[in-house]
């Protein structure tokens, strides 16, 4: 048994672990040559016999204090030997050479049955955990009501211009209760310095909040998008602050932008605090013809971060 760093010629054999990662919205065959270059991404591979078994990549954020393990995975014939325990130690292992680390962060959803064991939670902290709605989109669908998506005005934020609502303490509180932010299913703290860790590319930010006597209303909504492994694109939106007015607004921003960028089948995968009335987005998803999405092969209806020492 090895494990090593991953590399270019490494791909295919990865990708090949196997093919029905996050149900078929595996965001590794877009992402791998993006973590070999990223600057906090440390990309590692296991062998056996020379085989390439499993991956995990980490990600360092919170200026090098805490560690996230991203696209994990060993080949199917492999799981359950005790191979991704070795890697993920290797890993943390690695990282802490080159940093301070004092936390890992993980991100799950519903269907990890591990996480709702004891033994889990002795050592592991529930930090947020949000609902997801999920939507299925065809490129056909949205001509549908492009006249509701022309009457928008121009809201769209820089996620630069988001460090703004982190020095603002009223608007911090209301947007970020857990002083955590999630963006690419990847968990930061609200540091000015995270947010020049994101990938600027496929990131859309839209924004109304705004403070009137103290009282702090609107919605924040960030969206990542990549091609997936099975035909078409994720479409991952984060909506920050409870107050639903404005859902309306935000959900016809971000399928706007859909309708311009993307042209094929375009997973919506639509995460909101488990305070939000819900309702109103229920509303506005009947406007607009959309029909939440159930599928066999993805049945995560949460987001959990959950966080341990080191």
């Amino acid at each position: 048994m090895d494990i090593r760093k991953a590399t270019t010629v490494d791909k295919d054999a990865v990708l090949a672990l196997n093919k029905n990662v996050f149900g078929g919205l595996d965001y590794l065959p877009s992402y791998y040559d993006d973590f070999l270059e990223n600057p906090i991404a440390m990309p590692f591979i296991i062998t056996l016999d020379g085989e390439i078994i499993g991956y995990l990549c980490a990600f360092v954020v919170d200026n090098g204090e805490t560690v996230v393990h991203r696209a994990g995975r060993i080949s199917p014939k492999f799981q359950g030997k005790g191979f991704y325990k070795v890697l993920s130690q290797h890993v943390n292992e690695k990282v802490r050479e080159r940093y301070n680390l004092k936390t890992r962060a993980m991100m799950t959803g519903d269907g990890n049955l591990k996480t709702q064991t004891d033994s889990f939670r002795q050592t592991n902290t529930l930090i947020l955990q949000r609902d997801l709605v999920k939507y299925m989109v065809l490129p056909s669908h949205l001509k549908e009501f492009s006249g509701l998506l022309n009457t928008l005005p121009n809201k769209n934020v820089s996620v630069l211009e988001v460090k703004a609502y982190f020095d603002t303490e009223a608007i911090r509180k209301y947007l970020f209760p857990q002083d955590r932010m999630i963006v690419g299913l990847v968990p930061y703290r609200l540091l000015s310095s995270n947010l020049a860790l994101l990938d600027k590319k496929n990131i859309v930010c839209v924004s109304d909040v705004k403070v009137d006597d103290e009282i702090v209303s609107g919605l924040l909504s960030i969206a990542t998008f990549y091609k997936v492994s099975r035909p078409g694109y994720a479409y991952v939106l984060e909506l920050y602050g409870t107050d639903m007015n404005s859902v309306r607004y935000h959900l016809l921003s971000h399928l706007d932008f859909i309708a311009k960028t993307l042209d094929d089948v375009v997973y919506i995968l639509f995460f909101v605090d488990k305070q939000c009335q819900q309702e109103k987005i229920s509303d506005v998803s009947a406007e607009c013809g959309l029909v939440n999405w159930i599928d066999s092969d993805y049945k995560t209806t949460l987001e959990c971060l959950f966080e341990s020492n080191l």
